[in-house]
């Protein structure tokens, strides 16, 4: 029920309750005064199960924030993120369980945008429901309601696009947004799960301001923070909201603030990270070559044009690598076939290893070229060097070898001949002996 009030904005989000305490409190009369399902459920279990524990599951980061003030209600609020770490830590799988439509069940719709509409189960007459998301689109709706240019009407806010179905802790899968809005239409029922209600006096909620002081920053102190994130001139500001401030100058001093940080800027970071992938490209000592399916060359550097002797990287572009070199290595790896660190002999006589993977989500092959031709030269220097070598020591060894075997021999007659002469002599001594006793 509208409680009497010409608008009323649903008070289940609580990055909208705090965008509207924070830097909207005139609107805080609209806002509904009463918990948020993740509250009210809490209560229940409470007044259920005395002494349980609530640990609350969510892909909204402001609902950590929520748990905090819940006063003991939520004892823990973990985003879907957490919970996925979580699970994989411990090795914990857990099996689908299908898409099960129960007829009491069209509260799964609330994830969704227009959900809140869509599981309300009385509608006023004479008002609009209306449902809006993104952050831009609820400031401007509020400015309106500030304006009084909005009346007789039930707003739905969300200050993400599509609601918590596109929640920054969500687990990102196969499925977009707009899929997961429509497996969950198919999931849920019509009427409502049957649970107990809970006494009127126990779903009122205050929402009070929360004034934020803010302080003035000089034009020096913003240009600063600006040029940090690459807002050299005035046309470097594309004021395109991707941080979640309206613009540059905005984000600056939420910097300044110390609320959000540089990194925030994605056209900033995209930037930096193309430059950065440009460079690593433009002064590798590898060469690297970027194929699509069909062997066209899309993409190279300096290193890979010095390899195959042509003057320049852009010499290559837009012509097949069976020009330049055998693409058979290129050509396995769409199936898969391991080529890491493998040697490739160059038709102007240099060698290669290469190393080379496809990408099958954007259909191309990346090879990085490394030039090894003085290192296998030095290498087959060395073999040669080796081998001769080893074929003069044998020579030398086969030589004296034989010259050993001469001594030997000349060794072994002379050796036989003294041993002969000595006995001689010995015998004839014994017989002069032998004559001389007589």
């Amino acid at each position: 029920a509208s409680g009497g009030k010409d608008v009323l904005i649903s008070s289940c989000r609580p990055s909208v309750n705090l965008l509207i305490q924070k830097h909207c409190p005139e609107a805080l009369p609209y806002l509904a005064e009463v918990p948020s399902p993740m509250e009210a459920h809490a209560k229940l279990l409470k007044r259920e199960h005395p002494g349980c524990s609530v640990v609350f599951f969510s892909p909204c980061i402001a609902k950590k924030q929520e748990a905090d003030s819940s006063f003991g209600m939520v004892d823990a609020c973990l985003t879907f993120l957490e919970l996925q770490s979580m699970l994989r830590e411990k090795g914990i799988e857990i099996p689908l369980m299908g898409e099960k439509k129960e007829e009491g069940s069209r509260t799964r719709l609330f994830p969704q945008e227009g959900g809140i509409l869509d599981s309300m189960e009385k509608r006023e007459k004479g008002y609009d429901y209306l449902s809006v998301s993104g952050v831009e689109d609820c400031l401007a709706v509020l400015e309106e309601i500030k304006k009084g240019n909005v009346h007789h009407a039930f707003l739905e806010m969300s200050s993400c696009h599509l609601s918590c179905l596109n929640g920054p802790a969500h687990v990102r899968g196969k499925k977009s947004p707009l899929l997961a809005e429509v497996a969950l239409s198919r999931f849920a029922g019509k009427g409502d799960f049957p649970v107990p209600g809970l006494e009127e006096g126990r779903m009122e909620k205050e929402f009070a301001p929360l004034p934020q002081s803010k302080k003035e920053f000089g034009e020096k102190e913003i240009e600063a923070v600006l040029r940090k994130i690459g807002k050299n001139s005035a046309k470097d500001e594309l004021n395109c909201s991707s941080c979640g401030y309206p613009s540059c100058h905005e984000k600056a001093k939420a910097v300044l603030e110390g609320k959000a940080n540089l990194e925030m800027c994605l056209p900033f970071l995209m930037e930096k990270a193309t430059s950065f992938g440009s460079d690593i490209v433009e002064y590798s000592p590898n060469g690297i070559l970027v194929l699509n399916e069909d062997g066209t060359i899309q993409l190279s550097n300096p290193a890979m044009a010095a390899i195959l002797g042509v003057p320049a990287p852009s010499a290559l572009l837009g012509r097949s690598v069976q020009e330049f070199l055998d693409p058979e290595l290129f050509f396995l790896s769409l199936s898969g076939e391991n080529t890491r660190l493998k040697k490739m002999s160059l038709p102007n006589g240099k060698i290669v290893e290469a190393t080379i993977h496809y990408d099958e989500k954007f259909h191309i092959i990346l090879g990085s070229l490394r030039d090894v031709t003085d290192h296998e030269l030095r290498k087959a220097r060395h073999l040669k060097d080796a081998e001769e070598t080893a074929r003069v020591t044998s020579e030398v060894i086969d030589r004296n070898m034989e010259a050993v075997q001469k001594i030997a021999q000349l060794l072994g007659e002379s050796a036989a001949e003294t041993k002969l002469a000595l006995t001689r002599l010995s015998q004839t001594i014994q017989d002069r002996k032998g004559g001389g006793s007589k």
